[in-house]
């Protein structure tokens, strides 16, 4: 079941890899195995104590896990199903002076799939996660993500605090049809310095042969508004960045973390990224508004 189930997500993801050998299908068994139409039901528990001997064979300077894992695998002609509780206290890595350190990770995931077709729209499946902290280079608390998929539909939910000062919240959903991948954000909050971006409407982007498109890309705050619009391929990009009345205020709390009481402005900015990766060509252009110093206005600049 494994292998089958790694085969359909393969060919899946192959349809969206530009780079992919499209002539070259992923092979799946002439005929369904025997064993996939026997009645088959387990329960498994295992508690995770000494990990020595991974430690041993990767190397690893430390390793060492505390949680248990849980659930069950059932069978029969019709359907497969596994679930599996997760629950880890905590997991520490530490390889070249590199940690990886995970605590009070919670995970469920439930997979079920039609026995007698082997097609990606048969497999429904949900991953809910939860984590107080994962530090891999980055220290990530309070991380949520919930994920739930069935006839090439992935939607999903996620949340993490990334340091003291930054906050996220994305919501949406993924349609895996092709010839196009088709990410929908229905929902976003960027949350830097207790200073809440959201979105107003759904943002799309869209991945096609080896192009991303970005539709209705805008996020606001109160009176302003940032705009990403335009599309970003291997050989070509062209993107055009709008940022409309941005208070002056805002700008010396993000970089001072306070505000000027003498100084007060509106910015403006246009970008627009072209060429390519290896060669991009920027061009940024600014004009400051309503420019007002100790409450006596000087016009623009």
């Amino acid at each position: 079941q494994s292998k089958i189930i790694s085969k359909i997500i393969e060919e899946k993801i192959s349809d969206f890899n530009p780079k992919s050998d499209r002539t070259i299908k992923v092979a799946f068994p002439d005929s369904i195995s025997a064993v996939v139409n026997k009645n088959i039901h387990m329960d498994y528990s295992l508690n995770f104590k000494d990990f020595s001997i991974i430690q041993i064979l990767f190397n690893n300077d430390k390793f060492s896990v505390k949680g248990t894992i849980q659930g069950s695998v059932q069978n029969d002609s019709s359907h497969f199903e596994i679930s599996s509780e997760l629950k880890l206290d905590r997991l520490v890595q530490v390889k070249n002076n590199d940690l990886v350190f995970f605590s009070g990770l919670d995970a469920d995931l439930n997979i079920s799939r039609a026995n007698q077709v082997n097609s990606f729209n048969n497999i429904i499946g949900a991953l809910t996660f939860s984590g107080q902290r994962l530090y891999a280079g980055n220290d990530f608390r309070n991380i949520n993500v919930d994920l739930a998929f069935n006839d090439s539909l992935l939607i999903y939910d996620a949340s993490a605090d990334f340091s003291d000062n930054l906050s996220t919240l994305i919501g949406g959903k993924v349609e895996l049809k092709k010839p196009r991948l088709k990410i929908a954000i229905d929902s976003l909050l960027v949350d830097y310095k207790k200073i809440p971006w959201r979105n107003k409407g759904q943002m799309v982007l869209n991945v096609r042969d080896d192009s991303l498109i970005f539709k209705d890309f805008n996020l606001y705050l109160q009176n302003t508004s940032l705009n990403v619009g335009g599309f970003i391929s291997d050989s070509l990009q062209n993107v055009t960045l709008t940022l409309n009345k941005l208070h002056s205020n805002i700008i010396n709390y993000y970089l001072t973390g306070s505000s000027s009481d003498s100084l007060k402005s509106f910015v403006d900015l246009v970008g627009h990224i072209k060429g390519n990766s290896k060669k991009p060509v920027i061009d940024l252009r600014m004009r400051t508004n309503e420019i007002k110093i100790n409450n006596y206005k000087y016009g623009s600049l």
